[in-house]
């Protein structure tokens, strides 16, 4: 998952002979860099679509940097500067709007991070139209964060709505990746709620079933979803089945095959000081999300070795950090086309725990949930997109 369009400030290497298994080379600009070129731009009166990637240049490297406030505003400033232009340059000020919700994400702003995904769509629906597959794939974007939310009734709703409407428009393959999505959302809920089974199941034949071409490039998805269902029913050994079935067809990119579910709701977490429906103060003075970077190795035969904590945000850590440093080894990939000796793929992710905002009854101050939530970002650069 990126933040940005374009955040690829990680480059994963197969290490050189001789040299460690922990080597990364980090090919980003410096922020310095990045704010020079921002201001000369604006300076000079730039293009919009010049003046745009500018500013998501640097928010990317404000994010990596670990200033999440600061890439907030840079972005929220670009957005004021440049939505005049949505009818001139739809697709460039449609992706400021979507960095600006993703980001408002990571700093807790729930209502601003649904806002920048809606009028990203919409403004990709009034300069492209409402059935580019631009647009419904931005619209896909919205129920992505409506899911993330905790909506998932509306999510199911809206990937069934852009799927009749991509099949309407005579794009199968748009469809064929909503109902997918769906499909996911739908397992990924009867992971933590029983109740959600069925539907996942019947989401899931349907798109078996289906003779569609389009459906073609999910058949393995499918597979993997059917065996995490079957785990979920007591059998275990599903998941074991279908990487061994794979083993025939290995992959030359990381396909996730079962991740463990990172448990943070029975960590300990920031309370107030006092009521928190008349208080709204943090014991602990903190406002911005906690962070780390994690780096992992996965072997050829897709486990995962070597997780590694590179740098943290370095401000009292919660206990959320071992949660994930004892899921990750748990991870199981499809086996990787390459040697058995080959030290595998390397890979850098970035967790946030983010404390999000909310209104206090009775309130018009604006407070911090005590309850955090993981915001995962995948910062490793493919290698053929350098």
């Amino acid at each position: 998952m990126l933040i940005l369009p374009s955040l690829l400030l990680f480059q994963a290497v197969s290490p050189p002979a001789g040299s460690t298994a922990k080597d990364i080379v980090v090919t980003a600009r410096p922020l310095s860099q990045t704010a020079r070129d921002l201001a000369a731009c604006m300076a000079r009166h730039c293009p919009p679509p010049e003046e745009i990637n500018a500013t998501l240049a640097h928010a990317e490297n404000q994010v990596v940097a670990g200033d999440y406030p600061g890439a907030r505003q840079t972005l929220r400033a670009g957005r004021k500067r440049n939505l005049r232009y949505a009818r001139q340059f739809p697709v460039e000020v449609a992706e400021l709007s979507r960095a600006s919700g993703r980001v408002a994400s990571l700093n807790g702003f729930v209502v601003e991070s649904r806002f920048g995904q809606i009028e990203s769509h919409q403004t990709l629906k009034k300069g492209l139209g409402p059935n580019d597959p631009r647009t419904l794939q931005q619209r896909l974007e919205v129920g992505d964060v409506l899911a993330r939310q905790g909506m998932l009734p509306t999510a199911v709703n809206l990937y069934e709505d852009v799927a009749d409407q991509a099949r309407n428009a005579g794009l199968p393959t748009v469809a064929a990746r909503a109902l997918f999505r769906k499909a996911v959302l739908l397992a990924t809920a009867a992971s933590v709620d029983p109740a959600y089974r069925d539907a996942a199941l019947r989401a899931s034949r349907t798109l078996e079933r289906s003779n569609e071409p389009a459906i073609a490039p999910y058949r393995e998805g499918l597979i993997l979803l059917r065996a995490q269902l079957a785990a979920m029913e007591g059998r275990p050994g599903a998941i074991d089945d279908a990487i061994a079935a794979m083993r025939a067809r290995p992959v030359r990119r990381p396909l996730l095959i079962f991740a463990p579910q990172i448990d943070v709701a029975n960590l300990p977490q920031r309370g107030f000081l006092d009521d928190p429906q008349t208080t709204p103060t943090w014991t602990t003075g903190r406002s911005d999300a906690e962070w780390a970077d994690v780096s992992f190795w996965i072997a050829p035969d897709g486990s995962v070795r070597d997780v590694e904590v590179l740098r943290t945000s370095g401000k009292g850590i919660g206990s959320w950090l071992s949660s994930v440093a004892r899921a990750l080894p748990l991870r199981r990939y499809a086996p990787l086309a390459m040697d058995a000796t080959s030290p595998g793929l390397l890979r850098v992710e970035r967790y946030s725990f983010v404390y999000d905002r909310f209104m206090p009854t009775g309130s018009r101050i604006v407070a911090r949930s005590p309850y955090g939530r993981l915001e995962i970002l995948d910062l490793t650069a493919e290698p053929d997109r350098g």
